[in-house]
């Protein structure tokens, strides 16, 4: 039986035989050493693509997540590196916890408290998402949003957002807790898809907390 040779990469795959294993629980923000990574990340720049903010809000415009993974993928591949993320509970704390690493084992990390509520799963996909887009931007460098400079705090201009429109309308027109709940659950997924911003969201969440629950309303009549 012949001997199978050891299969090789493309791109550099010897570790960085300086690096030393962690032992903290929250993540290093990134490896003792960052020469390598830094190198990579360099070359892979100037190929990465450009990309489209189609995403309206109101303090500008900016690219889903699925626009920037997709625009930065192949040169970070390229050149042996990768973007990841994962959540990491600490005490009563979920964080999530995003890496941009390379094949040295050299890395660099972003980290932020995921301030969703855990029981309501529409939300935290919300939450991950939005952290997950910012992340991924930093990391690499690129700019995933086009600010007013603060032109946004003086709320929405032009054409309304018909989505978050019609969204008020059915808080609104609820007959129940649940159905209120359910018009707060597709406005979540309306963020992740780019119909209405993080901002529009909690001004819906903002809306619901101030209904009066339908048992008063009835009692009030």
């Amino acid at each position: 039986m012949t001997e199978q040779p050891e299969p090789t990469c493309v791109n550099p795959c010897q570790r960085d035989s300086r690096l030393k294993p962690q032992t903290q629980f929250i993540p290093q923000p990134q490896s003792e050493y960052i020469d390598l990574i830094t190198a990579a990340m360099a070359s892979a720049k100037p190929e990465i693509k450009a990309i489209a903010k189609r995403a309206k809000s109101n303090f500008g415009s900016y690219a889903p997540l699925d626009e920037v993974i997709d625009a930065v993928t192949p040169a970070l591949s390229k050149h042996g590196l990768d973007l990841s993320s994962q959540t990491l509970v600490v005490g009563d704390q979920e964080w999530l916890i995003s890496t941009l690493s390379h094949t040295s084992g050299q890395f660099r990390r972003a980290s932020s408290v995921i301030r969703a509520n855990p029981a309501k799963p529409q939300e935290l996909l919300s939450w991950t998402t939005y952290l997950r887009r910012n992340h991924y931007a930093c990391l690499v460098g690129v700019a995933a949003d086009s600010d007013l400079d603060g032109a946004g705090l003086e709320g929405p201009r032009g054409k309304p957002n018909s989505s978050l429109g019609l969204a008020r309308q059915a808080l609104v027109a609820a007959r129940s807790e649940q159905e209120r709940d359910t018009v707060l659950a597709k406005a979540a997924l309306s963020v992740v898809a780019g119909r209405i911003t993080e901002e529009d969201l909690a001004a819906l969440r903002a809306d619901r907390e101030a209904m009066k629950p339908f048992k008063e309303a009835a009692s009030a009549k």
